[in-house]
């Protein structure tokens, strides 16, 4: 028999395992979370690539504007106001308590019988028959140092001659033969009056007594009778009447203006006031040129020593006025009004095309307003996105606005972006 090879007894190694051993396990589970890991990423990673970008947002920075304007001339005694037509009142001076306003009330003559009785220019209105109850209104304003134009019972005068010699001569009978004759009696008036002045903003203004306004029941105040010159110069049949220097009455008789001034420095009128109780009152108005504007200046003088007094009260004051409008420029060409912040690139100004100028009142703070369009990007450089414009009184401007660069439109998202963000 051939030798038995050398057998090695079997030892555990020899065994096979029977399943997978304990380091297969731990990779098999460090394989399964870096796989569902893996998933998360990708599906995040699809949602963060559909994901609408953020809307671009603006941030808006218009700055007010405001030039120190001069001092006024303003009387030494007394109260005054001065102001704009379409810019009401501007200043005031003195104390804001109603005083005798005198014959500067026939403005509110004036505008409550066109009311009753409108006219266009050019128009003469009703004639008028003056009774003798009337006719005797001129002897009683006569005995009291009133002013009068002469009126015979049996006189005819047609409306527009009639607001002339209330305006003009400034007839204290003419005031009251008006309201008597649109309105039947002095009380049916002053109820006109009144609701009149309200509706005019005047609120501290109050029409008694009599419809001339030489009682010193009818008080105003300056600012008040700024506004009312405002509505005076509004109406053109008075707005006429009160630039012209004389009058023909319907007797042939020529009866000249009170207001010395009318044609000096500008003025064009308006009515003037003159009682032991209300001194020197001057209402007026001019014209002033600014750059290519022009400005009607409306001021009011109360409580002056006399009526001449008062007239060179409102020259000085007038000058000085007429110092503190000035051509402005609140926005510039190319002054930054707002920035529009993009999330996919660098923030976007917004511009002025080109410069926003006006006439102001100096001291009078301006801001101008910006209003935006609503943007879709892409949009190039100087692409136009909205307007900014200022208003002062009845004058308003605007200049377009527009991008200082270009915002471009929204990029496609990647995974790679997600990782390299």
């Amino acid at each position: 028999m051939s030798p038995q090879p050398n057998k090695r007894p079997l030892t555990q190694k020899d065994v096979p395992a029977p399943g997978l051993t304990a380091w297969r396990w731990q990779w098999w589970l460090v394989g399964v979370v870096v796989l569902s890991l893996l998933a998360v990423v990708a599906d995040a990673g699809v949602a963060w690539a559909h994901r609408s970008w953020p809307t671009p947002y603006v941030v808006k920075a218009v700055a007010s504007f405001r030039q120190d304007g001069l001092p006024l001339a303003w009387p030494s005694v007394g109260a005054a106001a001065v102001g704009a037509v379409g810019d009401g009142v501007l200043a005031v001076t003195g104390a804001d308590t109603p005083r005798a306003m005198a014959s500067t009330a026939k403005l509110i003559t004036a505008l409550t019988v066109l009311q009753k009785a409108p006219l266009s220019p050019g128009q003469s209105g009703p004639t008028l028959t003056v009774t003798p109850a009337i006719a005797a209104t001129f002897g009683q304003y006569y005995l009291v140092d009133g002013s009068e134009v002469p009126l015979t019972a049996g006189e005819q005068i047609n409306e527009y001659q009639a607001l002339q010699a209330l305006l003009i001569p400034s007839a204290d009978d003419i005031a009251d033969a008006l309201a008597d004759w649109f309105y039947g009696t002095i009380s049916h008036y002053l109820a006109a009056a009144n609701l009149l002045v309200r509706q005019l903003g005047m609120t501290e203004t109050v029409v008694s007594g009599d419809a001339s306004g030489f009682l010193p029941s009818s008080v105003s105040t300056p600012d008040d009778l700024v506004l009312l010159g405002e509505a005076a110069l509004a109406n053109p049949v008075i707005a006429s009447i009160v630039g012209q220097k004389s009058m023909t009455m319907p007797d042939g008789l020529t009866e000249t203006s009170t207001d010395q001034l009318l044609g000096v420095d500008g003025i064009e009128g308006i009515k003037t006031g003159n009682t032991d109780a209300a001194g020197g009152v001057f209402v007026f108005a001019a014209e002033h040129p600014v750059g290519t504007q022009t400005v009607t200046v409306v001021g009011a003088v109360m409580g002056a020593p006399t009526l001449e007094a008062s007239f060179a009260e409102s020259r000085a004051l007038l000058a000085s006025a007429e110092a503190n409008f000035a051509a402005v420029t609140p926005v510039q060409a190319g002054q930054v009004l707002a920035t529009y912040h993009v999330a996919w690139q660098k923030a976007v100004q917004v511009v002025a095309e080109h410069d926003l100028s006006t006439v102001a009142w100096l001291g009078e703070t301006i801001q101008p307003t910006l209003t935006l369009q609503a943007i879709h990007p892409p949009l190039s450089r100087n692409g136009a996105v909205g307007v900014v414009s200022i208003d002062i009184g009845p004058e308003s401007s605007s200049s377009p606005v527009e991008l200082r660069g270009r915002i471009a439109g929204p990029p496609r998202r990647s995974l790679s972006r997600l990782f390299r963000r």
